[in-house]
């Protein structure tokens, strides 16, 4: 694919990995085991809680989810690079709607595929006043389509990051989403007249690239 392939993405897989466990400043913890996330979350101490790179399994993660939805304290839950599947994905996610204080949850490099994504998409469907606002799927195997579940969110998010899966299409409603702020479509085999438009959106602001404007209005048109 020419255009994305080297464009840097913040965040793939969530926030940046620390080089130890134990918790540190601001209420972060980088669990080093299983036992060590579980304990953390049951402290209710920890806004800031990141397991990955472990090989979590869906059985792990339905595990990690019990826990979730018993804690009270957590604002970023970081998953990624583990093995959690489509059924462990789900199972966070249903944590999640139940979760006061969650904003931030990265699911990245889990092998969800469309199945989970859609599972993802459908429980949050579920909650419209979910505090959560940062959702990272990215390197799912999540395509060709989007999962039409996407559309029924009415929860804002500040960013969803899908960069690096396998979408092709994009549904024009999404362009209609108002609630979705900011999506990051980069390193997608996107078809040609949407990668274009993607590119086109390239704004600097802050130091941050904004590439959904350009899709969006090119997305708009084809309605039209």
């Amino acid at each position: 694919m020419i255009g994305l392939g080297f464009r840097c993405v913040p965040r793939l897989l969530g926030p940046v990995r620390g080089l130890s466990g134990g918790k540190s400043k601001a209420g972060k913890v980088i669990a080093e085991d299983l036992d060590q996330a579980l304990s953390v979350l049951e402290s209710n101490t920890v806004t800031n809680l990141q397991y990955t790179f472990k090989g979590l399994d869906p059985s792990g993660a339905q595990t990690l989810a019990k826990a979730v939805e018993s804690n009270t304290s957590l604002v970023e839950l970081t998953l990624g690079a583990n093995k959690v599947g489509p059924t462990g994905a789900e199972a966070i996610a249903k944590a999640a709607v139940k979760h006061p204080s969650l904003k931030l949850l990265a699911l990245g490099g889990n092998s969800i595929g469309n199945a989970g994504a859609e599972a993802v998409f459908d429980i949050l469907a579920t909650a419209p006043k979910l505090p959560l606002r940062t959702l990272n799927l990215v390197n799912n195997g999540i395509g060709p389509e989007l999962p039409p579940s996407l559309l029924r969110l009415q929860i804002t998010l500040d960013w969803l990051t899908l960069a690096n899966n396998a979408i092709v299409h994009v549904p024009p409603e999404l362009a209609h989403m108002e609630n979705l702020r900011e999506i990051k479509f980069d390193m997608n085999p996107l078809r040609a007249d949407l990668l274009e438009a993607y590119d086109k959106g390239l704004v600097v602001d802050d130091k941050k690239l904004v590439l959904w404007d350009g899709l969006k209005e090119h997305l708009k048109r084809l309605q039209a």
